[in-house]
């Protein structure tokens, strides 16, 4: 069950309650001596401007979308992606981490597939049935949250290019995609898959792209 979905059922018993210990205390006040009703009726309605205040109209803070990088708006991934390989994002597609790459393959109809994505359903890794955001993790899709959440560079060892050279098979990758922004994360993306995967990538119309296909094969 998602968290915030509980104000759905919450808020109307919440509300429900409110009214009828409000009904109630009203009640008691009118039966009671007028020196002590005042005094009550001053504290029940400031009870109840209390409860009342966080539905208090606020301005919403709102931020545009960032816009779809031309590499895919204009389809010029159709030439690095042929049938059955993907492009993979970094950090992969998520509801936590990144969403774009999500928007990337929305504008294009969804021709081309990506690993991760939007996912809620059982943890294939328990047993008990235990719910996950996401899709199952990788070796290399962890190295890069932890950049993603620490913006901080590791250190690339032997094993970790093994294990990114796996991930990219198992994904069936064509390009590893890091939109550019000209930020901190940016610049730690480029330079550790720049080690993982033994090359520089080509800017092109946006983004970095790492042309994967030999590697991945």
């Amino acid at each position: 069950m998602i968290a915030t979905r509980w104000a759905l059922v919450a808020l109307p018993l919440m509300a429900t309650l409110l009214a009828m210990w409000l009904d109630k205390t009203l009640a008691a006040i009118r039966e009671a001596p007028r020196e002590r009703s005042v005094p009550m009726k001053i504290m029940v309605w400031g009870l109840v401007a209390v409860a009342l205040i966080p539905l208090a109209p606020r301005r919403m803070r709102i931020e545009g979308a960032l816009p779809i990088p031309k590499f895919f708006s204009s389809g010029e991934w159709r030439a690095y992606v042929p049938e059955g390989r993907t492009v993979v994002p970094v950090p992969l597609a998520s509801n936590a981490e990144s969403e774009e790459p999500m928007r990337w393959a929305a504008d294009q109809g969804l021709d081309f597939k990506m690993p991760g994505g939007y996912f809620l359903g059982p943890d294939p890794k328990t047993t008990t049935g235990r719910s996950m955001f996401g899709s199952p993790s990788r070796p290399t899709s962890k190295m890069w949250i932890r950049v993603f959440k620490t913006h901080k560079m590791p250190k690339v060892t032997d094993a970790d290019r093994a294990a990114a050279v796996a991930d990219l098979r198992y994904w069936k990758a064509a390009i590893v995609v890091v939109p550019g922004g000209k930020n901190v994360t940016e610049e730690l993306y480029y330079k550790l898959n720049t080690q993982l995967l033994g090359s520089s990538p080509t800017w092109r119309n946006g983004v970095w792209v790492w042309d994967v296909r030999q590697l991945a094969s």
